[in-house]
């Protein structure tokens, strides 16, 4: 029988760049180590692709022009030209507990989640929406949309 003291764990590092492309906050690209606040970036870029249909390694992106970029560019004057436009059917007649949910009110709420994403992906890390605000953001907007949905405004 092999004792506890006998059996070694082995822990290594490297200096090798990890992560799904698009993913990856800048500073790691300059040798900074994993943080929240790298989680916090790939979360944004996670919620961006989600409520865009855009995937952040799409081949219509460049060095010089990424998700977070191009969602910026049109947000958010022009957000229904970059949320999916299969999200955007399913809100043609979108109901909660048999009341209608408004354009207006989708519209009111996929700001916010845009916002959100955006605020997670600034590239200074102090300058990110920490995760517990992020959450405690998307907590508000569900809430406002379910409360507003409820009394039919």
């Amino acid at each position: 029988m092999m004792e506890k003291r006998d059996i070694q764990t082995s822990i290594s590092s490297t200096h090798v760049l990890k992560g799904s492309i698009g993913y990856i906050t800048p500073e790691y690209g300059l040798g900074e180590k994993p943080s929240i606040a790298g989680d916090a970036y790939s979360f944004g870029v996670m919620l961006l692709e989600l409520f865009t249909g855009k995937s952040p390694a799409d081949e219509g992106f460049t060095e010089e022009l990424n998700l977070s970029q191009w969602v910026k560019s049109s947000f958010p004057k022009k957000l229904g030209e970059i949320i999916d436009c299969e999200l955007l059917k399913l809100g043609d007649d979108l109901y909660y507990q048999g009341h209608y949910v408004s354009r207006n009110l989708q519209y009111d709420c996929l700001t916010t989640v845009i916002e959100i994403g955006l605020s997670c992906n600034v590239n200074s890390p102090n300058g990110r929406l920490n995760m517990r605000n992020a959450l405690h953001n998307l907590k508000s907007a569900k809430q406002s949309l379910l409360k507003h949905t409820a009394l039919g405004t």
